[in-house]
C-alpha cells in the first residue's frame, strides 16, 4: 500500500515539477479564443464540467527535463517502446493532450472524457489504428449492458498500463458492465464462429470504432489532430449537448484561453464539483445490469432516508470542514516547468463574502496537505525500495511550505513556487526506471484485479467458482483459466478453443500463443510466451475442511469460504510458470507447497477471493502460514497486517 501511496504522491509531485508560471488576471473572466494553429483546445466547448490540457511538447523539450530525456534515451527504452506499441504514437511526436468532461459522473476519471490529441508530425493512421484495434465498421462482440462503462476505453491501454482501476476491471470507481450474452455460452463446449476473411481497413473513413467491442470512437480531424470520444459511455450525450450549445463565455472559457500560456491548465465548474460531493454523500442508485460495488471496492454510502415528517440531520463527514471551498463559480489551476516551477490556483466565488469565508479554510486545507505529505515522506524514507523518491517529496514540500493565499474581491489565489535543486536533477536520472517499475507493479495489480472480477462474474453466472474443464467422465482437459475467457473480454479466443479436446490436442495447441495479456506478469518473462505465473492451488476432492477453492470434483461457492473472502487467496503469482491452458495447477499439500512469488523481488502478487489485490512477502509465506491463506475453511487466522 505504501508503494502505491508513494507512487501516487510522487506522480503528483513530478507533475508539479513539470509545471506552473504566471499569475492569472483576476480582473475579468477571459473568453476562449481560437488557437493560432490546431491544438485541440479550440474544439473544446467552454460550457462543461472540467477541462485538462497539457502542452506535452513543451514539457518534453524543457531544459529542466533534459536529465529525464537522457535517461530515457540511454536506458533500455522499455517505457518509450511500450507507449508507442500501445498508442501508435511516440512521446516525442505528441504536441498537446486535452481532456474534456462534459458533466460530472461519480467516481469517473479519464474514461468519461473526450480526448483531443495533436501531434508535431503527421499521424501514421494505419499504425495508430492497429494499436487501438480500430475498425471502420461497428464491432459485433459480446452484448454488454451499457458498453462504455467498462473502463479507460478512450485511453486505449493506458488504464491497464498504469494500473488505473479501470480498463475491463474496476472502471471509474467500481462501475462494471456485465455480460448479458456469451456466444455459445460457457456451458457449450463446441461453440464456434465461422471463419471470416478480415476486411481491409478504410484509411479515409470519417471515424473508427476502437477497442475490443468498438466502445471508443476515434475521429481524425486533420493529419495532426484527432478526437477520442466517449461514444458509448454514459457521458456521451452530455458531450454532444455541450457541443451543440457551444458558448464563448462558459465556466471553462478562462482555462481554455490560458492553454497557450501555460504548460498545464485545469479548469473546473463549481456546480459540477458540488454535485459530485452531493452524490458521494447521498449515494447513487443501482443501475440495472451494472455492479456498482465490485469486489475489493467499498460500497457507496447508503442513501439516507428522512424520518416521517422530519428532515435529515446534518451528518459531518470529510467534506464538512472544507465546504466553503466548494462554493466556487469556477476554478483554474496552472502549472509550468522550469528551473523554478510555479503552481497557481485561482478560485472565483459568487461574492467577496464567500471568498473571504473560504480563505481561512484554504489555509487549513493546505496545512492538512502539508501534514499528509510529510507523513508520506517519512514512510518513504523508511522503505529502502522507495528512497529514490525523497528528492521529489522534498521538492513538493518546499513548494507547499511557501504557498501564499490571497483574497482580492471575489477571487481567492494560492501560489506555490519551488526550485529544482541538484538532488532533484539527480533523481530525474533514475525517474524513468522508477516510473517503469511502478507502471509494471500497477499493471500486475490491474491484471490480478481483472482476474478477481472475472471470478466473481463467473460465480454470479454459474453459481460456483470455475474449475478445470473435464469431459464429464473424470478426464481433465484444460485449465480453469480457459473458463474465465468470456468474462475477460476474450470471446474471440474462447470460441476458437475446442473444449471437448485436451489442452495439448493439435486443434488447441495452435492457440497456445494467443494467451491474453491479462495472464502475464509485466517485466517478468516466462521461458515460453504461452506460459503464465498466475495459478491457483488445487485438490482432487472436497473434504469440507482445509480445502482450497480449486477442487477437481466440486464447484466451490463463495458461501463455502468460511474463513472469509478477504482473508483467502484466490490466485497467486508463482515462482514457476505453466502453460496457460494446461490443467493441474500446484497440488495443495500443506507439508510440501509449491513456492510463490518472484525470486528477483521476493514479493508475490495475490488476488483475494473478495477481489482485492495484495503484495505479500514470498519468503514469509511458506508452510502453515501459506496454507492458512490458501484454504477456504480451515479456521486458521490470517494476519492482514502482513499485506502491503
Amino acid at each position: 500500500m505504501r508503494s502505491l501511496v508513494c507512487w501516487s504522491i510522487g506522480l503528483v509531485a513530478a507533475l508539479f515539477a513539470v509545471v506552473g508560471v504566471g499569475l492569472l488576471d483576476t480582473g475579468r473572466p477571459l473568453v476562449a479564443q481560437p488557437a493560432k494553429k490546431s491544438s485541440g483546445v479550440e474544439l473544446v466547448p467552454s460550457e462543461g464540467f472540467a477541462v485538462l490540457t497539457v502542452n506535452v511538447a513543451k514539457l518534453h523539450d524543457a531544459e529542466a527535463g533534459k536529465p529525464i530525456r537522457d535517461a530515457l534515451e540511454k536506458g533500455d527504452k522499455a517505457l518509450l517502446k511500450r507507449l508507442e506499441e500501445d498508442y501508435g504514437l511516440t512521446l516525442a511526436q505528441l504536441d498537446r493532450l486535452t481532456f474534456f468532461w462534459a458533466e460530472p459522473t461519480f467516481g469517473a476519471g479519464p474514461e468519461s472524457a473526450a480526448v483531443f490529441v495533436t501531434t508535431r508530425q503527421p499521424i501514421d493512421k494505419a499504425k495508430l489504428l492497429k494499436a487501438w484495434k480500430g475498425s471502420d465498421e461497428p464491432k459485433n462482440g459480446v452484448g454488454f449492458a451499457g458498453v462504455g462503462f467498462g473502463g479507460f476505453g478512450q485511453l486505449g491501454n493506458l488504464g491497464g498500463q498504469l494500473g488505473f482501476a479501470g480498463g475491463r476491471a474496476f472502471p471509474g470507481g467500481g462501475v462494471q458492465a456485465l455480460p448479458l450474452q456469451l456466444p455459445g455460452g460457457p456451458d457449450v463446449p463446441d461453440a464456434k464462429q465461422p471463419d471470416a476473411k478480415p476486411k481491409s481497413l478504410n484509411l479515409n473513413a470519417p471515424y473508427y470504432y476502437c477497442g475490443s467491442y468498438g466502445e471508443t470512437v476515434i475521429v481524425p480531424i486533420d493529419d495532426k489532430t484527432l478526437a477520442v470520444l466517449p461514444s458509448m459511455s454514459y457521458s456521451g450525450p452530455g458531450f454532444v449537448a455541450a457541443l451543440l450549445r457551444r458558448k464563448a463565455d462558459g465556466p471553462l472559457a478562462e482555462a481554455l484561453a490560458l492553454a497557450d500560456r501555460h504548460d498545464v491548465v485545469f479548469g473546473v465548474q463549481g456546480k459540477g464539483l458540488r454535485d459530485q460531493i452531493k452524490m458521494y454523500r447521498e449515494g447513487f442508485g443501482q443501475l440495472e445490469g451494472v455492479v456498482i460495488d465490485g469486489p475489493g471496492i467499498p460500497p457507496p454510502p447508503p442513501v439516507p432516508v428522512p424520518p416521517p415528517g422530519g428532515e435529515l440531520p446534518k451528518v459531518e463527514d470529510e467534506f464538512t470542514p472544507y465546504e466553503p471551498l466548494a462554493e466556487i463559480d469556477r476554478a483554474v489551476v496552472t502549472f509550468d516547468f522550469g528551473a523554478t516551477s510555479k503552481l497557481t490556483v485561482t478560485a472565483h466565488y459568487p461574492s467577496a463574502e464567500a471568498a473571504k469565508k473560504a480563505e481561512p479554510v484554504a489555509k487549513k486545507a493546505l496545512k492538512a496537505a502539508l501534514d499528509a505529505l510529510t507523513e508520506a515522506r517519512k514512510a518513504t524514507a523508511a522503505d529502502a525500495d522507495e528512497k529514490d523518491w525523497l528528492p521529489v517529496f522534498d521538492f513538493a514540500l518546499s513548494g507547499l511550505k511557501g504557498v501564499k493565499v490571497t483574497q482580492d474581491g471575489k477571487v481567492l489565489t494560492a501560489t506555490a513556487i519551488a526550485d529544482i535543486g541538484a538532488d532533484l536533477k539527480a533523481a530525474f536520472v533514475s525517474l524513468p526506471g522508477k516510473i517503469q517499475e511502478a507502471a509494471d507493479r500497477m499493471r500486475l495489480t490491474n491484471n490480478l484485479k481483472q482476474l478477481g472480477l472475472a471470478l466473481h462474474n463467473y460465480h454470479d453466472a454459474n453459481g460456483h467458482l470455475p474449475r478445470d474443464v473435464n469431459d464429464g467422465e473424470g478426464k481433465v482437459l484444460m485449465s480453469w483459466r480457459v473458463e474465465l475467457l468470456p468474462y475477460l473480454e476474450q470471446n474471440d479466443v474462447y470460441t476458437k478453443i475446442d473444449r471437448t479436446k485436451a489442452w495439448d490436442d493439435p486443434v488447441n495447441k495452435k492457440l497456445w500463443d494467443e494467451m491474453p495479456d491479462v495472464f502475464k506478469v509485466p517485466a517478468r518473462a516466462a521461458k515460453e510466451k504461452h506460459e503464465t505465473f498466475f495459478q491457483a492451488f488445487r485438490t482432487v476432492n472436497w473434504l469440507g475442511k482445509d480445502d482450497p477453492w480449486q477442487v477437481d470434483t466440486h464447484g466451490v461457492t463463495l458461501n463455502d469460504v468460511a474463513d472469509g473472502t478477504s482473508r483467502t487467496a484466490a490466485i497467486f503469482e508463482m515462482e514457476e510458470a505453466t502453460n496457460w491452458m494446461k490443467p493441474g495447477d500446484p497440488l495443495f499439500d500443506p507439508k510440501k507447497l509449491a513456492k510463490i512469488g518472484n525470486p528477483k523481488t521476493g514479493k508475490a502478487g495475490v488476488v483475494m477471493l473478495d477481489g482485492a489485490v495484495r503484495a505479500i512477502d514470498a519468503k514469509k509465506y511458506t508452510g502453515a502460514k501459506l496454507a492458512a491463506l490458501i484454504t477456504v475453511n480451515s479456521g486458521d487466522d490470517v494476519d492482514e497486517n502482513d499485506f502491503k
